[in-house]
């Protein structure tokens, strides 16, 4: 079995600027609730969402 590891090639970096207060913006990155709304493509969403956060973790839907 391979040992899956994140490498500065495969990592990616999402920059947006968002007119809205940093608590506003941080739950909507952040809270399942939230992300199921817009996680995807334009008309789709994230019937089910988990989220862990930790350190050298990734966010996954479902």
């Amino acid at each position: 079995m391979t040992k899956n590891t994140v490498s500065e090639i495969e990592r990616m970096v999402v920059t947006r600027v968002f007119d809205a207060p940093r608590e506003l913006v941080w739950k909507a990155w952040t809270d399942p609730k939230y992300v199921m709304q817009w996680w995807g493509p334009k008309g789709f969403t994230a019937p089910v969402c988990q989220m862990d956060f930790r350190v050298g973790e990734s966010l996954s839907t479902a």
